[in-house]
């Protein structure tokens, strides 16, 4: 039987002065996608597939290399797209992702 294992980026370096699109991870994040490493043992992951972003590709690629698995990115497999829209505080950003869903 296959599986799907979809897992959110870890979490990345906010900066208002550069696209969501381009963020990296934060030390802690990077910690966090070794901790990955463990789920993907106990799920079997054979491959690892990301978006293009940066953010996603290192929470993807590091447990993958921990673990000589293959990691590669997919056109067109990211979040959202949020070009142009401006950095907003949490709250804010929360409240209009749920907007948007709700609609």
């Amino acid at each position: 039987m296959r599986r799907l294992l979809l897992v959110r980026h870890a979490q990345p370096k906010i900066d208002a002065n550069i696209p969501a699109a381009e963020w990296t991870l934060t030390d802690a994040g990077k910690q966090k996608s070794r901790l990955l490493t463990q789920y993907f043992e106990d799920y079997a992951v054979t491959r690892v597939f990301t978006s293009h972003e940066p953010k996603a590709h290192e929470t993807g690629c590091i447990p993958a290399k921990l673990l000589n698995l293959p990691c590669e990115i997919v056109p067109d497999l990211h979040e959202h797209d949020r070009t142009g829209e401006p950095s907003l505080p949490r709250e804010v950003f929360l409240q209009k992702l749920e907007t948007f869903f709700k609609q």
